[in-house]
């Protein structure tokens, strides 16, 4: 089962809070529906769960005279789509007339007065089972609403507004997407949405994300240190290899004659280990400056002799 029908599963389970806000959450699926006019209204859906508490909350809280039809088809790869749709224009006319003052709060919401932000935590929550999907969040975060009709459009825009989501817009297949991509977004639309459980997966992968890109990260500078701590002491391992074949290190004054015999006998050694075994022992920046001397012998003599570095 996807993230998302397991989602959706949760959100339609959590009964007190579907029951709490049963008008608005049915006022949503009806917005985020395929079709919802006096010629159609008509919900598909892959999730079991979502067609049955559409059929149920139409049924409880209009009068339906005739039916409320609802089919099953088989898709292919364990997945089916269920369409439901209320059959008869008298019961569509009543469902539209039923749900007009919802329409027409609606509009005068204001998500600053609670009464006005708990109408429209059911209206999100109604549209996201509807028309929405969400990605797996260990792959992506990704949550769209499709919008399959322009009044669907211009409600769901109008919904994100009210939460002040900072959503996007593209087209697939000729509809439109509202979509989003915020982590932190998306955790709060599954708190609106009364899915705690799904909330915290989304906050414990995001947790397993940020300590995995922060031990990568130091993993990388800590390799990159690594590398070019070895090319460093590579390169003065033949500097000084090429002054002991041309001039002997007994050439060298005594500071940078032991530094150079230590560096010889510990290739790989870090500078500051370096440093620490001469005699008197000296900072990391006193080694440095002596092995910045010996790359200064080291480059005359290159000149002078036109002799390469041997590693």
């Amino acid at each position: 089962m996807s993230f998302s029908s397991k989602l959706k599963k949760e959100v339609c389970g959590n009964r007190p809070f579907i029951y709490a806000h049963k008008h608005a959450v049915l006022y949503g699926m009806l917005a985020g529906a395929r079709s919802f006019d006096a010629d159609s209204i008509l919900l598909y859906t892959e999730n079991r769960w979502v067609s049955r508490l559409f059929a149920e909350l139409l049924y409880e809280l209009v009068e339906i005279k005739t039916s409320v039809t609802s089919t099953e088809q088989i898709l292919g790869d364990d997945r089916r789509l269920y369409e439901v749709r209320v059959d008869t224009q008298e019961d569509r006319e009543a469902v539209i007339r039923y749900f007009d003052p919802a329409a027409e709060r609606f509009a005068a919401c204001q998500p600053t007065n609670h009464a006005d932000q708990e109408f429209l935590r059911g209206i999100l929550c109604g549209a996201f089972l509807s028309c929405a999907n969400i990605s797996d969040p260990r792959k992506s975060y990704h949550l769209e609403f499709v919008a399959h009709t322009e009044t669907a459009q211009q409600s769901l825009s109008a919904l994100l507004n009210k939460f002040e989501m900072r959503f996007r817009r593209t087209v697939r297949k000729g509809a439109p997407i509202l979509y989003v991509k915020n982590s932190e977004e998306i955790e709060d639309v599954l708190t609106l949405l009364g899915a705690g459980k799904s909330a915290l997966e989304v906050m414990n992968v995001k947790i397993y994300k940020d300590m995995r890109n922060r031990v990568n990260r130091v993993t990388n500078c800590e390799t990159a240190n690594i590398d070019r701590t070895v090319s460093a002491a590579a390169q003065q391992n033949a500097q000084i290899r090429l002054i002991d074949r041309t001039i002997g290190l007994d050439a060298l004054p005594e500071n940078l004659r032991q530094i150079a015999r230590m560096r010889l006998e510990n290739p790989d050694m870090p500078l500051s280990e370096l440093a620490a075994a001469l005699n008197p022992p000296v900072s990391r920046s006193g080694a440095h400056y002596r092995l910045k001397q010996i790359a200064a012998v080291a480059g005359r003599l290159q000149a002078e002799n036109n002799k390469p570095l041997e590693g």
